[in-house]
């Protein structure tokens, strides 16, 4: 196999939901990268994944 695996987890997935609740000042301040890999045991991959569910999430909430 060749590339990086983006394997889609429950984890990331409430990564993703925990990154969208936060205001801006709070994901500004709290949200590294490697805060989410703590916090959610991801890997790096995983927490950028996280943070695109996060702005898909914020984008369709702001189309409404």
């Amino acid at each position: 196999m060749t590339g990086i695996d983006h394997e889609h987890t429950a984890e990331i997935d409430e990564a993703g939901r925990w990154l969208a609740s936060l205001s801006p000042s709070e994901s500004q301040a709290q949200a590294s990268l490697r805060e989410m890999c703590a916090r959610f045991n991801l890997t790096i991959p995983q927490a950028c994944e996280a943070v695109a569910q996060a702005l898909q999430a914020t984008r369709e909430v702001h189309d409404e």
